[in-house]
């Protein structure tokens, strides 16, 4: 699709059209839109999150999705970020994949955590990490991501709510480039 697969681009079609930087459908994030001209520059060729501070993916298709706007031919994508507990919480995961088929070391290492909790007059708070370090199988692959979540609540009561979110993201990629056939058949690792 010309921008490669990557951990900090975003590539989905639904209902059969181009997956091109997600172009035909409008991506949300807590019901909040992700690209930074949604009406009038709608591509996602940088995109901001990171699926270790994903709670759900929310798909709205057909008609249902007309009433958030008209980039939307191809869906609503409304990434839910988790939710801020109730009780104290600290959870954290780390996972690590490997090529070992690679010519170079081949490890990426995916870090998350969720630290917060809510308290007895309602007011409740977040933290939410997801990085990202490492490389695939290809030479100048690496990646380094950093994507840091605060939220605030305070719960007015049963009905209404203040809800609060900043985010601060930081993400460097190397991209391999395309290969010819010689070059490939000589080692499909290079770049």
């Amino acid at each position: 699709n010309g921008t490669g697969s990557h951990d900090m681009a975003l590539n989905f079609g639904i209902r059969g059209l181009n997956p091109r930087l997600a172009s035909r459908s409008t991506v949300l994030m807590d019901g909040i839109p992700v690209p930074f001209a949604p009406y009038g520059q709608p591509q996602l060729s940088f995109a901001p999150i990171s699926m270790g501070n994903m709670d759900a993916v929310d798909v709205v298709r057909g008609g249902g999705a007309v009433r958030y706007g008209p980039q939307n031919v191809g869906g609503i994508v409304n990434f839910v970020t988790r939710a801020i507990p109730d009780a104290p919480t600290l959870k954290g995961g780390i996972q690590t994949e490997t090529s070992p088929s690679s010519s170079h070391d081949g490890f990426k290492t995916t870090g998350n955590l969720l630290a917060g909790g809510t308290a007895d007059n309602g007011l409740g708070g977040a933290i939410l990490y997801s990085g990202v370090r490492g490389g695939d199988w290809r030479e100048h692959s690496d990646t380094q991501i950093d994507d840091l979540i605060l939220k605030g609540k305070y719960q007015i009561d049963e009905a209404n709510s203040l809800n609060a979110m900043a985010q601060y993201y930081d993400g460097e990629a190397q991209m391999p480039g395309g290969l010819n056939v010689r070059d490939y058949d000589a080692d499909p690792y290079q770049s």
